[in-house]
């Protein structure tokens, strides 16, 4: 009866709950670790010991080798993972950790294309760009969703420069809802209001859907719907070179307030050299078009309960604004 529920439950599980390209459908890379190292250990077990379940091995075989090619392609230079959605520090074991012992049992991460999660990596010798154009998801139970549709997390020498803020709460308050907010992603915020209705600490009402409408390897454009209700449209362009990446927005339609939010990792060192032109630890950032550039505080999650002081950029503009990082 046990191994007749087992087959039952993981063959629907995991077909489920697995995308196309390895990620898992909550599209939390802390969950992803989470369930990978459940399904190393099941794997594990059903490897060293005699049972009748070699159809869920076979299964699992298939569905870890995907799972760790998603990883490694979400992965940057130095083994950090994005924070992007319902994730945090200090709940899974280190990504180099899953790596090993995924290792360990035959899997070694090969490389792989990101595609349904609807992350997209952008690489050259000194940057690492990861950028989220895909749907809110799972679309039934999107619990553990942000509003951050066209957000992006930036690496410059192997240093996070731009960073997901992460969670650091689960309870139902102010917090979790500002942490979900649109506004603490690095986004655009258009009449301080949110792309995506996120609301009851699990809930998400009205969503943010996305078109893709350039998806090379150096190059990346979307747009999405979020704010067609006051009827404006977002559009994002993140084109990246050997020493430059620049990020370019565009926004349709008459709106009362247009604004960019870039968020930065606490160890980053930030000075104005002169108006619309920053040093950024050893890269420098050069913003087009903007109306005004306000530097605020904000609070980097490191875990649940446990955050950090950092610095953000608030960058007003109109209807266009191009912002270029160089080495």
């Amino acid at each position: 009866r046990l191994t007749k529920h087992a087959r039952k439950i993981l063959n629907q599980e995991l077909r489920e709950q697995i995308l196309e390209d390895g990620a898992h459908f909550e599209l939390s890379p802390m969950y992803h670790m989470i369930l990978l190292q459940r399904a190393l250990d099941g794997y594990n077990l059903l490897k060293n010991n005699d049972h009748e379940l070699q159809d869920i091995e076979h299964q699992l075989e298939k569905t870890i080798q995907k799972m760790v090619d998603w990883l490694g392609a979400m992965m940057f230079g130095n083994g950090d993972l994005p924070m992007f959605n319902d994730s945090t520090h200090g709940q899974a074991p280190e990504p180099s950790v899953i790596i090993n012992y995924a290792r360990q049992l035959g899997f070694t991460p090969k490389k792989a294309k990101l595609t349904e999660s609807g992350y997209r990596k952008l690489k050259a010798p000194n940057f690492e760009l990861i950028a989220d154009v895909g749907k809110v998801g799972p679309s039934y139970q999107p619990g553990h969703a942000h509003s951050d549709t066209l957000s992006f997390v930036l690496y410059h020498n192997n240093e996070p420069i731009i960073v997901d803020r992460g969670i650091s709460t689960y309870e139902k308050n102010k917090l979790r809802d500002e942490e979900r907010g649109t506004a603490s992603h690095n986004t655009v915020v258009i009449n301080n209001e949110e792309q995506t209705d996120v609301w009851g600490g699990f809930r998400v009402g009205r969503r943010a859907k996305t078109n893709l409408i350039i998806d090379n390897e150096n190059v990346l454009k979307a747009s999405h719907n979020g704010y067609m209700r006051f009827g404006c449209n977002h559009t994002r362009h993140w084109k990246l070179t050997d020493s430059t990446i620049t990020i370019s927005d565009e926004v349709s339609g008459v709106a009362k307030s247009v604004v960019a939010h870039l968020h930065f990792h606490p160890k980053v060192k930030i000075r104005r050299i002169v108006d619309c032109v920053w040093q950024l630890s050893d890269l420098t950032m050069i913003v087009h078009n903007c109306i005004d550039i306000n530097r605020s505080s904000y609070l980097y999650n490191v875990g649940f309960n446990l955050r950090e002081n950092a610095e953000k950029m608030v960058i007003y503009f109109s209807d266009k604004l191009e912002i270029q990082f160089k080495t």
